[in-house]
């Protein structure tokens, strides 16, 4: 990702903005703040160049996951809503609606308000079956099983984190690109351990050493 943001073209204001946003996502997925913020300080100029509406709201989403990674889950709440409003309140559906629906559960968990992130999570797990994305279902299941966890509701988080890992093991062999990886490996991590988290919570202690 890094190489092919390198030698992307600055003149092609769409190339660079497309390879920089894998890079930025790879850099976000690692946790890798300092380095996601100069990349997207960079891409936030490119974005001013390019009319792909998709590509500028990519760009957004990952400004605001980056202001949840350095601990402003307020000021990132506040740049979400304009886009979560837009969902609301119109017949928009695309493939970055998963995405804000799931960085909008991340951001009231953060916040500490389980009831707003599991209507968050519902609703990123019904949009991805809709659009028959299976890694971000996967991801949307993932997400809501931490928040019934958080919940002190080991048996329904169970049952998400193990809905998510017959779907992400479906997939194992076919992903390719590079950002997708990142995402699926990521996803099968965290399913696990909200396996084994779910069934310590529960008392099962035997059976979460065996996951």
């Amino acid at each position: 990702a890094q190489r092919a943001f390198d030698t992307s073209s600055r003149v092609n204001a769409r190339a660079r903005l497309r390879t920089g946003l894998t890079l930025a996502r790879a850099l976000s997925l690692l946790e890798e703040s300092d380095r996601t913020t100069a990349i997207l300080a960079e891409l936030q100029e490119v974005s001013a160049n390019s009319t792909d509406s998709a590509l500028r709201k990519r760009l957004a989403l990952l400004q605001i996951k980056n202001v949840l990674l350095l601990d402003d889950p307020s000021t990132a709440r506040e740049m979400i809503e304009p886009i979560l409003e837009a969902y609301r309140t119109g017949d928009e559906f695309d493939n970055l609606k998963t995405t804000t629906f799931l960085l909008a559960a991340r951001i009231e968990l953060s916040n500490g308000d389980q009831r707003a992130a599991l209507e968050f999570a519902d609703t990123a797990v019904a949009v991805s079956s809709r659009a028959e994305n299976s890694l971000r279902h996967a991801e949307s299941l993932t997400v809501r099983a931490r928040t019934k966890f958080l919940a002190a509701d080991p048996r329904g988080a169970l049952s998400d984190a193990r809905a998510a890992i017959e779907k992400v093991e479906a997939m194992r062999g076919d992903i390719q690109q590079l950002e997708l990886r990142a995402s699926y490996q990521a996803t099968v991590q965290s399913a696990y351990e909200m396996v084994i988290d779910s069934r310590l919570l529960d008392g099962e202690n035997t059976t979460a050493l065996e996951a």
